[in-house]
């Protein structure tokens, strides 16, 4: 690389720092520190530099009361620094922290299994994009998948709320907001056209599928068959922040 991605690495595991500093140095990248807790990233001289800080989610295991753990260093960094922010879980099934990590910011969620080729591609990708949609790895989003299926298995008259939390990030109109609601809920093309679209009445099927397509492609939202395009759909608009996850992540 030219101009190597400046990285830091916050993970109280010792064995995880010296593998990740290896590893990365080799591919390329400037570690310029990897430490234990939040005292030690705060102390590093040069930690403004960072392109990227990759942080530990569960970094509370024995830890002083007057540290921040992984989740509350996220946080401090997104609101006072310009940092793109990567957390590390050794849980994909850890629901609430995809929440909380959408919720405040966090650009991505890597679990620790990911392999190193995955893990570069997604810095690449933070790295020439400022879009503030959040990134999960696959084992992530393969259990967003799994939690969604069982809920809607067990809630089949569920309905949930999509709104646009926000609007400045995203190019999103209120029908692109409509649309989604609409699909979220899985009505048919003609059902989200009556519902939400009164001013389509005149027009016929295939041109109402052609205006759908259109916003689809806008919004960058694909479905694969029927019975998972709720579920992408769902998570799609997650990512997008525009989607109140408190409707559907309910205890299960």
């Amino acid at each position: 690389m030219n101009n190597p991605v400046k990285i830091i690495l916050v993970e109280d595991d010792r064995e995880i720092r010296e593998q990740f500093k290896a590893s990365y140095k080799d591919s390329g990248f400037q570690v310029i520190a990897a430490v234990k807790n939040s005292q030690d990233f705060f102390a590093i001289e040069k930690f403004e530099e960072a392109d990227i800080v990759f942080i530990d989610y569960r970094l509370d295991r024995a830890m002083p009361e007057s540290e921040l753990n992984g989740i509350e260093i996220a946080e401090k960094l997104l609101e006072n620094y310009s940092k793109k922010v990567i957390i590390f879980s050794a849980n994909a099934d850890d629901i609430d922290l995809a929440i909380e990590a959408q919720k405040i910011g966090v650009n991505a969620v890597i679990h620790k299994n990911t392999s190193l080729k995955q893990q570069q591609i997604i810095i690449h990708n933070l790295m020439q994009t400022e879009d503030n949609e959040i990134v999960f790895d696959s084992y992530t989003e393969s259990s967003l998948f799994k939690y969604l299926f069982n809920y809607y298995k067990k809630n089949t008259n569920k309905t949930l709320t999509i709104e646009r939390t926000k609007p400045k990030n995203y190019n999103l109109t209120d029908d692109h907001v409509k649309l989604l609601i609409g699909f979220a809920n899985n009505l048919s093309f003609n059902e989200v056209a009556e519902r939400y679209f009164p001013e389509w009445n005149n027009l016929k099927t295939s041109q109402i599928k052609n205006k759908i397509e259109k916003m689809k492609k806008e919004i960058s939202v694909s479905f694969l068959t029927d019975s998972r395009k709720r579920n992408e759909l769902i998570i799609e608009a997650f990512k997008k922040g525009v989607l109140i996850a408190n409707d559907f992540w309910l205890p299960t």
